[in-house]
């Protein structure tokens, strides 16, 4: 409201509620990262940066416990993004 005033205009916000935010399960994730780390060895196993993108597995996970992981995938000598219409493995 206070940025369409000075001009003149009128504002109407909606806010609709999308997905509910991902709350891993931390048991899952000890048995995961044991299990990875048991198959890929320590140095296949990092952990990643906290994304606050939506995601619809959360609805998932208020049912029964969970987690959502990233499992990395590509080439040695290229790498493309998941979303691109380029990516092959």
């Amino acid at each position: 409201h206070e940025i369409a005033a000075p001009f003149g205009a009128v504002a109407t916000v909606l806010y609709e509620r999308g997905a509910p935010p991902v709350v891993n399960d931390a048991g899952v994730i000890d048995t995961v990262r044991t299990e990875a780390t048991a198959v890929l060895g320590a140095d296949g196993v990092l952990p990643t940066h906290q994304s606050l993108g939506a995601e619809d597995f959360a609805w998932y996970l208020e049912s029964a416990p969970g987690a959502l992981i990233r499992l990395g995938s590509a080439l040695p000598d290229r790498r493309v993004d998941l979303h691109s219409a380029t990516f092959d493995l």
